[in-house]
């Protein structure tokens, strides 16, 4: 089933960010705050996970501390296992689940614990699950905020992630995309 066949739940307000990118290049539902659906909180998370079944994919897309990103990840996806349906769930990581800075440790490590879950649900696609798990971990991004925080570096454009999101949820079917890691190259004091 191609990615236009397919229908979609985005976790994320479609009017900001990468999911205001993702809007623009995916017919997709999304949830957030902004239609009624509180994610950081269990009743928030329990309500899309129900509305999940209605959907081909989910994207794990909303930025959301205290593990729940991942908790939600986990949610779903016993959820579609317990109810033996096919899927496919698609994460947004972060390539900072690579290493550790001082001002955004907690975040990385949110991140690191994204990856590692998503890895070990996309094992079980082998033989065991109808459900491609995947992981897109993004390096920085255009973005408002990080335009002002980082006017140095180098950003991915939005619309860019957004596409090679679409392009992973349209895998061929027979296909998992484990995971994507993609970062902006950044100039050296070579190229100064």
């Amino acid at each position: 089933m191609s990615v236009r066949e397919k229908k979609i739940l985005v976790s994320g307000n479609p009017k900001y960010g990468l999911a205001e990118a993702l809007s623009s290049v995916l017919a997709a539902d999304f949830v957030s705050r902004s239609n009624g659906y509180d994610l950081s909180t269990i009743e928030g998370q329990e309500r899309l996970v129900q509305l999940s079944h209605g959907y081909d994919a989910f994207v794990n897309l909303a930025s959301l501390s205290e593990f729940a990103q991942v908790n939600l990840l986990q949610k779903v996806w016993t959820n579609w296992q317990n109810h033996k349906r096919a899927g496919h769930i698609l994460s947004i990581g972060s390539t900072l689940d690579r290493w550790l800075s001082s001002g955004d440790r907690i975040y990385a490590v949110e991140k690191a614990a994204l990856q590692r879950l998503s890895n070990q649900l996309a094992l079980a696609t082998h033989g065991k699950s109808q459900i491609r798990v995947s992981l897109v971990s993004l390096g920085m991004l255009a973005t408002p905020g990080m335009q002002r925080k980082f006017p140095e570096k180098n950003k991915m454009d939005l619309t860019q992630a957004a596409t090679i999101i679409k392009w992973a949820l349209d895998c061929p079917e027979g296909l998992n995309i484990n995971e994507i890691s993609i970062d902006p190259i950044q100039p050296t004091l070579l190229n100064k």
